[in-house]
């Protein structure tokens, strides 16, 4: 679940916190969980702000952190506003981040050692055919398009054993016909791997950063 356009956190959090309850969490897991949505599911400057919030704190990072960092993104928004006369500008959708920008981090994927982009705009994780070895490819339904809107071939999806920080988990991969782009480390691998945010930002602060190939996100077919 993702923000809308023009939508509120706490709207949002509304939303999030009705799914979450049907999903039967213990109470102590709820605010984690409802954290952990809230800055995947947030967009454009707003997650940057919460994805750095959550880097410097790491675990310590709370429900009402967030909440009050979108508090004072929104009021800084609002002052901009009323200063220009302009508009505010509608929330910036994952898709529409500066490439450039996106950290790196390293997994064992299948055993190989693999760098991947971290975007947490993309609802899926992306590797280029014959990146990964082993692969075992079923059919997808997935639609991928470049960050120009042009269509990108899809070869379909696999199961991967991924592996980073003591974490080992089997995670589903879609595999882009288009060579030599980076993997791309997508929001379903971000709800069951927990990166170390601390790490990642000192790397970007050393200016480690990489440009992405441009394989957007993706989106189921009709």
């Amino acid at each position: 679940m993702t923000m809308e356009p023009e939508e509120s956190l706490e709207d949002f959090l509304a939303r999030l916190r009705t799914q979450i309850l049907r999903c039967g969490y213990e109470p102590a897991q709820v605010n984690r969980e409802l954290r952990d949505r809230c800055v995947l599911g947030s967009r454009g400057e707003l997650q940057r702000k919460l994805v750095r919030e959550a880097a410097l704190k790491g675990d310590e990072l709370n429900l009402e952190d967030v909440r009050r960092t979108a508090r004072a993104h929104r009021d800084v928004m609002d002052l901009t506003t009323r200063l220009s006369g302009a508009p505010v500008p509608a929330a910036t959708d994952g898709e529409a981040v500066q490439v450039d920008r996106l950290p790196l981090v390293t997994l064992s994927v299948n055993g190989r050692e693999t760098e991947m982009l971290v975007d947490t705009g993309s609802p899926v994780s992306i590797v280029a055919d014959g990146s990964i070895p082993g692969l075992k490819l079923r059919p997808s339904k997935m639609q991928l398009r470049s960050f120009t809107g042009q269509p990108v071939p899809v070869r379909g999806e696999a199961t991967v054993q991924a592996e980073y920080g003591g974490q080992r988990k089997r995670l589903n991969v879609v595999v882009s016909g288009q060579l030599r782009h980076h993997p791309l480390l997508g929001r379903d691998w971000l709800r069951e791997i927990r990166l170390d945010w601390r790490s990642l930002l000192q790397v970007s602060e050393a200016s480690k950063w990489r440009t992405m190939e441009p394989v957007g996100a993706g989106t189921p077919a009709e």
